[in-house]
């Protein structure tokens, strides 16, 4: 049932959605079963599709259904007795493709949390790790315990959630010492075989991370001429202190070298909190904000609590404004031309963010439209799967930007730039320099 929510309840729950989500899952598996029935896969299916549905608000909308219902039955098809945590897990993963949606899907098993994980940067199919060294050269993982790492990444990166391969080659490089332990059907790495870029190879028992690589910062500043270029990665909550120093010492220094165009450089940032990118739009803009019109919700036990009179199952459909008052008062605010550089693999708060600074005419965007949705799912929820103890997860929420256009398509850029993930900031100045001379600079100084 869909309802139309009351200001008052329409607060109350997006208040709601301001902490962190209550996770709607059942109790983890404590078992070292590692073989299933069909019957046990087929009740693990079952239970994830009928979660997924009853926790999306807008699931019908969001998928092709058809297809989807195609893909499952060849899935079913493919169940049988014994099936152990990789065959299965690969199985059920083919499901992930039809989501479209990183926010929703079954994700890699978790590992022992103990474990370190791996540095890795996979391009082109190949996967690569820094090691400390003399030269700390990065090293190109070939096999481990025999196993051709080229060949497990060529099968798994189709069936990572994700709208595109660039995010679900993030999700893995994020993940990979998860997938290389799926691979190994639980097993620990015990050879792992390296190769440099001269071909000498070496071999390793651990990757242990290069210390500058692991607390490398993921936001920089620099400068070209006039031009300030800030890189941020990422939005995560766990970083907004040191991210709140970087944004008040960055725009003090642009002050100080009297750069007159900023470009806010998004292609790699994957999202994280609106906290932490608040921060950032304080100094882009001095008028009141808000980065969502209206939202959908589905109303579960988690939130049922935070709106009086409805019931599980709900679908709340609402107008909302969350406006975002800036500082009156701040020193270093920015008042020259601002570009925000966006791509492929810029997603979630990063896209709400770029959609915002579109919306309220605080600067361009530049690059190449985003794959994930402009109107973005939020909430996430996170469900174990009673046999396997697969983790599954689905949003709650599907947020409309400011502007309350609902296209289905990603962030559309003002300056399109191809090809802009390959570019470096140099060429993509020059690319932004031609579009200007060619349509002229919008006075976008007065809506700040």
């Amino acid at each position: 049932m869909t309802r139309l929510a009351t200001p008052l309840l329409l607060f109350i729950l997006f208040v709601f959605a301001l902490f962190p989500a209550a996770c709607a899952s059942s109790a983890d598996v404590e078992t070292n079963k590692t073989a299933w029935s069909r019957i046990e896969l087929e009740s693990d299916l079952d239970a994830w599709l009928d979660w997924t549905r009853s926790t999306h608000p807008a699931f019908e909308q969001s998928v092709d259904v058809d297809a989807f219902e195609r893909q499952i039955k060849q899935v079913r098809a493919g169940l049988h007795d014994g099936m152990e945590t990789s065959e299965a897990w690969y199985l059920f993963a083919r499901l992930n493709p039809l989501l479209n949606d990183a926010h929703m899907g079954l994700e890699l098993p978790a590992i022992d949390s103990d474990l370190d994980s791996w540095d890795v940067e996979i391009e082109n199919g190949h996967a690569y790790v820094l090691l400390p060294g003399p030269d700390e050269k990065r090293q190109e993982i070939v096999t481990v315990n025999g196993l051709s790492v080229r060949e497990v990444i060529a099968r798994t990166l189709p069936v990572v959630r994700g709208e595109s391969d660039a995010l679900r080659q993030r999700i893995l490089e994020l993940r990979f010492r998860e997938l290389v332990t799926l691979n190994l059907y639980g097993g620990s790495p015990v050879e792992v075989r390296l190769q440099s870029t001269d071909g000498t190879e070496r071999v390793v028992s651990e990757i242990k991370p290069v210390a500058a690589a692991s607390e490398a910062t993921p936001f920089s500043l620099s400068f070209l001429n006039s031009t300030a270029i800030m890189r941020i990665d990422t939005f995560e909550k766990d970083i907004d202190a040191e991210f709140a120093s970087f944004v008040e010492e960055s725009f003090a220094k642009i002050a100080s070298e009297k750069a007159t165009r900023l470009v806010v450089d998004l292609r790699d940032n994957g999202g994280g909190a609106h906290e932490v990118s608040d921060r950032l739009l304080n100094y882009l803009t001095s008028e009141r904000y808000t980065p969502i019109s209206a939202v959908r919700a589905r109303v579960t036990e988690a939130n049922r609590g935070q709106i009086p009179g409805a019931e599980p199952g709900d679908v709340v459909a609402m107008p909302y404004a969350q406006w975002v008052e800036p500082e009156s008062r701040l020193d270093h605010r920015f008042g020259g031309d601002v570009i925000v550089l966006i791509g492929p693999a810029t997603y979630s708060q990063a896209i709400v963010f770029s959609t915002t600074v579109q919306d309220y005419q605080i600067g361009l965007i530049a690059g190449e439209e985003t794959v994930g949705k402009a109107n973005q799912t939020a909430q996430v929820q996170h469900f174990n799967l009673p046999n396997t103890g697969f983790h599954v997860r689905a949003p709650l929420y599907v947020l409309t930007r400011s502007s309350g256009e609902e296209t289905g398509m990603g962030v559309v850029p003002d300056i399109p730039i191809s090809n802009v993930e390959d570019r470096p900031i140099a060429q993509v100045l020059e690319a932004v320099d031609l579009w200007t001379a060619q349509n002229g600079q919008p006075d976008l100084a007065l809506q700040r």
